[in-house]
């Protein structure tokens, strides 16, 4: 049997080839992904004191996090998060895994890149700030008046009710988004407020205290997804969506976002993501 040998060029050719296959297979046929940044304020219970920063070594919190993205942001959603590994972490989604990096966040101050804040998506203790491809707006994180009380909100509302803002009732459009490609999944999870802080007598934050707390108690009931009637419904829009998806093989998709701003919900702009 003769032996066949390959030049260096011929390897040089396959490399390039398997390289132009990787980038096609991870890039969306439709168009650019946009990425939803995060920020993970990790908590430290005992003097009402928060940690500034967080470096990928986290453990309980980032699953409390996305445990929460699955209960409000698309109720049935099948996830996974996988061990921080260099602040990397993996969100399965049905079957579409997405590699999340967590940016380093100095402080409650840290200024973001963002364009669209989803303030009605998730409750008071979470909030998606969303970069589309190409376009940055630096805003500061918007803080309610839950989470840091009067005088915190009074600084940063003059800031946030600029921005547009997603109403709950376009999830459906942002669950397409996110089953197409459009889009990557990541989130965010703000403090405490000290007088729930001061409630646990300094014993260590774990994950499962999150849903047991006080905290997420009094948000829910306040809360939209509290409401078993509004989640059912949810949960068959999003079925619907999911079988109109995949009828629809794959094909090209553009969604769009009604956005209004707060001060203004009368009236709703479209955005295109």
């Amino acid at each position: 049997m003769k032996k066949v040998t390959l030049s260096a060029d011929h390897w040089s050719k396959m490399i390039r080839l398997c390289l132009a296959l990787l980038v096609v297979w991870t890039t969306p046929l439709w168009g650019e992904t946009a990425t939803l940044r995060v920020a993970v304020f990790k908590e430290i219970v005992g003097f009402g004191q928060y940690a500034q920063q967080v470096n990928g070594q986290l453990s309980g919190e980032m699953a409390t996090v996305f445990d929460c993205v699955a209960d409000h942001l698309s109720v049935d959603l099948d996830y996974l998060v996988a061990p921080a590994k260099r602040g990397i972490h993996t969100i399965r989604m049905g079957k579409t895994d997405l590699l999340l990096p967590i940016p380093v966040v100095e402080g409650a101050h840290h200024r973001w890149q963002a364009d669209l804040v989803f303030s009605d998506v998730l409750h008071s203790g979470c909030w998606l700030l969303v970069q589309r491809a190409g376009e940055q707006v630096e805003v500061q994180p918007p803080f309610t008046d839950v989470t840091l009380g009067m005088h915190y909100r009074a600084a940063y509302h003059e800031r946030f009710k600029q921005l547009p803002t997603v109403s709950a009732t376009s999830h459906i459009q942002l669950y397409r988004l996110l089953v197409s490609g459009r889009i990557n999944l990541i989130s965010t999870f703000q403090p405490w407020p000290a007088a729930q802080v001061q409630a646990y007598e300094g014993r260590p934050l774990k994950a499962h205290h999150y849903r047991e707390s006080p905290y997420r108690a009094g948000i829910s009931r306040q809360s939209i997804w509290s409401q078993k009637a509004h989640r059912d419904k949810l949960n068959a829009a999003i079925r619907a969506c999911r079988e109109s998806f995949r009828l629809e093989q794959r094909s090209p998709f553009r969604g769009s976002l009604t956005l209004s701003r707060p001060s203004d919900r009368s009236e709703p702009s479209e955005a295109v993501v």
